[in-house]
């Protein structure tokens, strides 16, 4: 599976969970460290990246089969790669409330779905399945207004296979022939 295909389940599983949970924030789901500038979000938002390196387990397990008179083999590699979640929301403290949601609380929630059994069997249909969840870290940022942030992220590895399917070589000689020892 590549890295595209696993942001094309990840992203609007996230967003539909995220509309779902603080539908009245309306947070987005992006990948951070896009090849062009986006700009500063204005509203809620959750970013993603992928990091680290890309473990590969065990050794491919290959199998062979025929289709229309040609050999193919089939390769499967467990592989895990990890991603960062960081979850940002401009606060104002002169109207918080204990009902006021944080950037602090949309991070534990991405994490809680990412673990919950209906998170886990919606990855697990789509052939990703979560390794583990870090602990949610808490730094801070000075926005581009020059205002103090939360910006609390967490990291995920997410397990999946990688399978590569390709035709067999054709055997066009063979040579018999008795050889001493």
């Amino acid at each position: 599976m590549r890295e595209n295909a696993i942001n094309a389940v990840l992203f609007p599983l996230i967003t539909a969970f995220l509309a779902a949970e603080f539908p009245a924030l309306n947070v987005k789901c992006y990948k951070s460290y896009n090849p062009t500038q986006q700009g500063a979000a204005s509203g809620a938002l959750v970013v993603f990246n992928r990091f680290g390196k890309i473990n590969r387990y065990g050794s491919p397990r290959r199998t062979s089969y025929w289709e229309s008179g040609t050999e193919y083999y089939k390769e499967t590699q467990i592989l895990e790669t990890n991603y960062r979640a960081s979850a940002l929301l401009i606060e104002n403290p002169k109207t918080a409330t204990s009902a006021t949601v944080t950037a602090g609380d949309i991070a534990e929630a991405v994490a809680d779905y990412l673990q919950s059994a209906d998170g886990l069997a919606s990855l697990r249909s789509a052939g990703l399945s979560i390794y583990r969840i870090t602990d949610i870290q808490v730094g801070y940022i000075t926005d581009d207004r020059n205002r103090d942030e939360s910006s609390p992220s967490f990291e995920f590895t997410i397990q999946y296979e990688s399978v590569k399917v390709r035709s067999a070589n054709i055997i066009t000689t063979f040579e018999a022939g008795l050889y001493p020892v």
